[in-house]
């Protein structure tokens, strides 16, 4: 789930939140590569998944992260952001040509370039390098993370690639309260309140701050 953590196990929601990835190991990528990995859908569903590793044509468009900022981009619930920042587009031979098309959109939001009308479906690697290419977050709660697919050619090779984005909640909610059914006491009893007698919550924040 997190950037170049190796997983034991995940969930059809990960998956369909596009959480899941697979990375080939570096060696030999002159040539393709066959692998499988067998997997487990409890109780005793066995299955095998397989994977063919195809060599990188070194004059096809690529997509690189910033080694700092990592390969995401943080955003703050409501906030737009420029892709410069941690996104670099790159090409051998025709970077002038280069050019990406929003393939998957924001789940909670949109990309925009700047200056340009909302019709334009694609932008260069002039504008994403000049911080015209921006995320925007459309404000609304429970959302925690999302996910771009982005498709660039320059006219003779085609790659596809997946930018993921973490979205900080801000605390713009009052807290909630769950549970105020009150006590009733003899004289000099004492009785515990529990969190079925008072409680309450907050959408944006960890309940033990409340």
């Amino acid at each position: 789930m997190t950037p170049a953590c190796p997983l034991v196990a995940f969930s059809q929601q990960e998956v369909r939140e596009l959480k899941i990835a697979c990375q080939p190991a570096t060696w030999d990528l002159d040539q393709e590569w066959l692998f499988w990995v067998e997997m487990e859908v409890p109780p005793r569903h066995l299955f095998v998944f397989i994977i063919l590793v195809k060599p990188m044509n070194t004059l096809a468009p690529v997509a690189a992260f910033s080694h700092v900022v990592g390969p995401q981009l943080m955003l703050f619930e409501g906030q737009s952001w420029p892709l410069s920042g941690n996104l670099e587009i790159s090409d051998e031979d025709n970077l002038k040509e280069v050019k990406v098309w929003v393939t998957q959109c924001l789940q909670y939001g949109k990309t925009e370039v700047l200056g340009i009308p909302s019709s334009l479906k694609h932008f260069t690697a002039a504008e994403l390098a000049a911080g015209q290419v921006i995320c925007q977050h459309d404000g609304s709660e429970h959302s925690y993370s999302d996910n771009i697919v982005f498709h660039m050619a320059d006219g003779q090779h085609q790659v596809e690639f997946l930018y993921p984005i973490t979205i900080a909640p801000e605390d713009n909610q009052p807290p909630l309260l769950n549970a105020d059914t009150g006590l009733v006491l003899s004289e000099h009893q004492t009785v515990q309140i529990s969190l079925f007698v008072l409680s309450a919550t907050n959408i944006d924040s960890d309940d033990t701050s409340v």
